[in-house]
């Protein structure tokens, strides 16, 4: 599976020219595709640790983002950091994760 999730990942950033990330719902990192001049020092972090510091995760689930039924935007409250578009990831209800 983890090919699989891969292949949309990187087919999705390729036609989208953006970077893309899919994280658990505990924003837990599944799969990322490389940069596109878009990455912020988060982002960076994020790849290479697999995951976030607990901290930014509680202020980033804070927003209510495992609720949402619909894409939204994710503040990122460090400096230098940028807004995400984030999509939960549902399946009949279920939250699976966010792209």
């Amino acid at each position: 599976m983890a090919d699989g999730l891969q292949d949309i990942v990187d087919n999705l950033a390729e036609r989208l020219q953006r970077s893309v990330a899919i994280d658990d719902p505990h924003i837990r990192l599944l799969a990322a595709r490389r940069h596109f001049g878009d990455e912020d020092a988060t982002r960076v972090s994020s790849v290479l640790n697999r995951s976030v510091d607990p901290q930014l995760c509680e202020q980033i689930l804070a927003q209510g983002i495992a609720q949402w039924t619909a894409p939204g935007r994710v503040v990122v409250p460090l400096e230098g950091a940028r807004p995400r578009l984030c999509v939960p990831i549902r399946c009949t209800g279920l939250l699976l994760g966010y792209l």
